[in-house]
């Protein structure tokens, strides 16, 4: 028995939407990506705008205040971490060839089997492939439109989440707003919470690190 399948105009109009809507959100894809790491940052950098609005220091400060205090920890990062690991692997391929002979007695094998050039070879190989990732960080380093956008977006959502009420005065009914408001705040915690939870924690591993290394 055949059944019969019928397409009413707003059946028709409800897919073209949708798929229109599934088109459209993949092409603004990266925006809604830095949307919503914005709105981690936003989350995680709030409570500190918030306690330092309440000294009475105007809020677009205060947030450039903690920029200042974000921008310089990830240079000092960068300078602490990634210069030095630059320098020390350009080392290591400089003098690797000299320390294969040594290596290869302590595993009882006679260095004069073992041909130079191809260990050369090999690390002329290695020199490309970290040249390679140095040109990636550098690539990222050049992404710094994007950069600055992500700090724009944060920058505006730390300014106006004052408001925030305001505006769902604006396109919520009364009895939804305080619910939606509790929801919103809820959110905003929790995620804040996870990013500071997630840097004191890279921070202690890190320091602990340091430390047994040296």
């Amino acid at each position: 028995m055949t059944r019969k399948i019928e397409f009413t105009t707003r059946t028709l109009v409800v897919t073209t939407g949708f798929l229109f809507l599934l088109w459209f959100l993949f092409q603004v894809r990266d925006i809604i990506l830095l949307l919503f790491t914005s709105i981690i940052f936003m989350s995680a950098l709030d409570p500190l705008v918030e306690r330092l609005a309440s000294w009475k220091v105007p809020r677009a400060i205060a947030i450039f205040l903690c920029y200042i205090v974000v921008i310089g920890l990830v240079v000092a990062l960068v300078s602490f971490i990634f210069v030095p690991i630059v320098e020390e692997t350009g080392r290591l391929i400089r003098v690797f060839p000299d320390y294969v002979p040594a290596l290869l007695r302590q595993i009882n094998i006679d260095p004069a089997v073992v041909d130079r050039t191809i260990l050369e070879k090999q690390a002329e190989t290695l020199a490309q492939n970290i040249g390679n990732i140095v040109n990636v960080g550098r690539s990222i380093l050049n992404g710094f439109l994007g950069v600055m956008t992500l700090a724009v977006f944060t920058f505006y959502l730390l300014l106006e989440r004052g408001n925030l009420e305001r505006y769902l005065a604006m396109i919520i009914a009364p009895r939804q707003q305080e619910t939606i408001l509790r929801v919103i705040t809820l959110m905003e915690s929790r995620l804040g919470a996870w990013v500071r939870g997630e840097l004191t924690l890279m921070t202690i591993i890190g320091l602990f690190s340091y430390i047994g290394l040296r």
